[in-house]
């Protein structure tokens, strides 16, 4: 009996100090997001965030076949790599660029649409993906196997998720469970659509814009063809739209810019260029009514008044154009935000930042792809971008945020804050008994070396001071706060570009390694023994033997007294 006492109590302190790692919890709280590759369901690429005034860049990230720049919502840069088995959908800590997770898919298309909590990804195979945005992890998925290959950026509006087939199908489905709600049958493949409130719109390559209503009180099939455009040629690109306009381009047939009345769909202006050049193949952007545009092969960017009188416009009308600047060719769609309008150019493989008012040349960045920097987006004053074999953070060095670690050890629950510039992993309290000893490791992604801050707070009860912090081994700096309950370790360091570095934190006392929960065991375990050896004794009647068993009685008695009389430890 007393045997397997002593095994059973191993057993339980192996468990209390075996090795364990801190659970995380806490990220950055992205202000400004930036949650599908157009910015919004209107496509109007237009951020209401602040912009870099230059192009100092703050992390790069590696990459093989980034064709978009990344989404930026729950404190996470995602993009996808197309290169990667098949394709992946990475998420990056936005402030740092250090991987929080992955997931394998093929044939990814465009970066997943972010909607309440959920990422909504499709397929050049005929599947759409619904993912956790905390970790990748898949909550259904769909199989457009019927309605063929889709080449479009989902849209989520009041949950149901749209996007176009090239089998001619424009399709709703439930953005809870992923059941199909209904098609519409169009012309030719139907390009990404555009929804707001109940008016969503579609290009299709038979040429035309369609306009349905979508309200959610009509009759199932729950659509309503109200109009379509007829353009010239072949239309693929991402109608915008506005409080009473539909903008969109068209084909070289055209090389038009057109603005219809939402309403009805009959025209409102239409702006002819004087080169065949193909205006609906690039997205365009909408803000403070003026409608920026490139032009696929063209060596142009133009910014037109979108509020302009009704008519037909040439080229350089001064009745409607705003400014135009002649830049390398092969251009991006342009992205507006802070008064910037931000594009790359495949003929230098360079990022532009231009005045939103008149076209000058504000910055450029010079990327180290031969691949042009494509379609950036803005998120909490910074540029991300992608170029194909790298994604791009320019902007200001974030404040430093806060990560929670629950520690259960010794039958208590305690919570650790670790607040750094850099992200803070792989938080490790397996030394906390033996040692007195915790350790993290801070890691970023960071171009050049930064002068960081960090701090940690910790419970007194759990690990008590005097404290002594490393970092990779060498001693630093510390300055301490208490409040009583908890103490504060605050330090500095150099954090090198694309550098780790551990650090270590060692204390003077610890929670007691025996909890109450195992002195009560013991208790049990010494109440059993008593009861065994006083049966024992009643049981025999010769002296030595009596003495023997007295001796283990007494034995016991000053052990069981022992546990009795030990201070509480919760």
């Amino acid at each position: 009996m007393r045997s397997l006492s002593y095994i059973f109590l191993g057993l339980m302190i192996f468990t209390v100090i075996g090795t364990n790692f801190g659970t995380a919890f806490g990220l950055y709280k992205t202000n400004t997001q930036w949650p599908m590759l157009r910015y919004d369901n209107t496509n109007s690429a237009a951020s209401t965030s602040p912009a870099p005034n230059n192009n100092a860049t703050l992390w790069s990230h590696l990459a093989s076949d980034a064709h978009y720049s990344p989404n930026v919502v729950e404190g996470k840069a995602i993009y996808i790599d197309a290169n990667v088995g098949g394709g992946k959908i990475y998420a990056v800590d936005e402030t740092t660029g250090t991987d929080i997770w992955n997931a394998s898919f093929s044939s990814l298309v465009y970066p997943p649409t972010f909607n309440d909590g959920r990422l909504y990804a499709t397929t050049q195979g005929g599947y759409l993906y619904c993912l956790n945005v905390t970790t990748g992890e898949a909550f259904w998925q769909y199989q457009a196997t019927a309605a063929g290959h889709i080449y479009t950026i989902p849209v989520v509006s009041r949950g149901t998720v749209y996007f176009g087939t090239d089998s001619n199908l424009l399709c709703a489905v439930n953005s809870s469970n992923g059941q199909s709600l209904w098609n519409y049958t169009a012309g030719g493949s139907v390009a990404s659509p555009s929804i707001d409130g109940n008016l969503l719109c579609f290009a299709c390559s038979d040429g035309r814009v369609y306009a349905l209503n979508v309200s959610e009180t009509l009759p199932p099939p729950s659509y309503q063809s109200i109009w379509n455009f007829t353009t010239g040629g072949q239309m693929k690109g991402y109608p915008i739209l506005d409080a009473d306009k539909v903008y969109f381009g068209s084909s070289s047939t055209d090389h038009c810019i057109y603005a219809v009345s939402r309403a009805s769909g009959e025209l409102v202006w239409k702006y002819r260029l004087s080169l065949s050049w193909e205006t609906n193949r690039l997205p365009m952007a909408l803000a403070n009514n003026t409608l920026y545009f490139t032009v696929y092969s063209g060596d142009k960017v133009y910014a037109l008044h979108a509020d302009a009188s009704a008519g037909n416009y040439t080229e350089n009308d001064a009745g409607i154009l705003k400014w135009n600047t002649t830049v390398p060719t092969s251009c991006s769609g342009p992205t507006y935000a802070d008064g910037k309008v931000l594009f790359g150019c495949d003929g230098d493989s360079r990022l532009y930042a231009l005045d939103a008012l008149d076209g000058h040349m504000i910055w450029t960045y010079a990327t180290v792809s031969p691949h042009y920097p494509r379609y950036p987006t803005v998120a909490d004053g910074r540029i991300f971008v992608s170029n194909y074999n790298e994604i791009v953070c320019i902007g200001e060095l974030f404040p430093a945020s806060s990560s929670y670690y629950l520690v259960d050890v010794a039958s208590h629950n305690y919570v650790v804050e670790v607040v750094a510039s850099a992200a803070s992993n792989y938080f490790d309290y397996s030394n906390l008994l033996p040692e007195k000893k915790l350790s993290f490791v801070l890691v970023s992604n960071w171009t050049e070396n930064q002068t960081a801050i960090s701090n940690i707070t910790l419970p007194n009860e759990m690990l008590g001071g005097p404290y002594n912090i490393t970092i990779d081994g060498a001693p630093a700096t510390i300055s301490t706060g208490e409040n009583g309950t908890h103490t504060t370790l605050s330090f500095s360091y150099l954090h090198l570009a694309h550098g780790s570095h551990l650090v270590e934190i060692k204390g003077t006392s610890v929670i007691p390694e025996i909890s109450s929960t195992i002195i009560l065991l013991l208790l049990i375990t010494a109440t059993l023994l008593v009861i065994i050896i006083c049966r024992k004794k009643s049981s025999s009647s010769s002296q030595p033997h009596y003495s023997a068993i007295h001796a283990d009685f007494k034995f016991s008695k000053m052990y069981a007294c022992r546990v009795v009389l030990a201070p509480p430890f919760d």
